[in-house]
């Protein structure tokens, strides 16, 4: 029996790392991530989280992707620590140039050790997205795009030139835009039922 299988994008290396398995991690170890892209870990957890690739022949896998295809950077953005990805140059609409993991917690929190573990459990992460368009679209290169939880994809509109320093500015940008998502109780404010203002 002839059976037609899809072609699906999701399942493309590229895409999968990007949108599904880093994403995911980042979302369930808002701690663990950060310590883990700084460190010798940092290897070892992309090399298995693209394994986690759902391989089912004969749908097209797309082409391979590898730990060395990707560059890394740690910054200090508005005050806050993030790690930028740098993808390998995309090939099909919604590939990421860059992925942004961004801690909500400062760094003048992460000073203390206690509270800033505890800042950074509770205030999470926002992961952020250049993607190149799904479709081709006159005059916009790029699309800013991103989660700010688990499962809520969020098109914010087009986006900078894919180089590093316009990801940046971008950055800056949306967290100006956005800066009503870092108003958040304390865990004791929280415990005692007040509110944070």
């Amino acid at each position: 029996m002839n059976r037609s299988v899809p072609r699906f994008t999701e399942h493309d290396r590229h895409y999968h790392f990007s949108h599904r398995a880093l994403r995911d991690f980042a979302f369930a170890n808002p701690v663990k991530v950060f310590a883990m892209l700084a460190g010798p870990e940092r290897k070892p957890l992309c090399k298995r989280l693209l394994r986690s690739f759902p391989v089912h022949p004969p749908i097209d896998v797309g082409r391979s992707l590898a730990y060395s295809d990707m560059g890394f950077s740690k910054s200090i953005i508005n005050g806050r620590p993030c790690w930028i990805v740098q993808m390998p140059q995309p090939e099909r609409g919604s590939e990421a140039f860059f992925v942004a993991i961004w801690s909500r917690a400062t760094t003048t929190e992460m000073e203390r050790p206690m509270r800033g573990w505890l800042w950074w459990m509770q205030c999470g992460i926002d992961y952020l997205t250049l993607e190149q368009p799904a479709s081709p679209v006159d005059g916009i290169e790029t699309f800013f795009c991103g989660w700010v939880c688990p499962g809520s994809h969020r098109l914010y509109g087009p986006g900078p030139l894919p180089n590093l320093p316009a990801f940046r500015e971008a950055l800056e940008e949306w967290d100006r835009e956005h800066a009503h998502r870092l108003n958040r109780r304390s865990l004791w404010q929280r415990v005692r039922g007040l509110r944070y203002d």
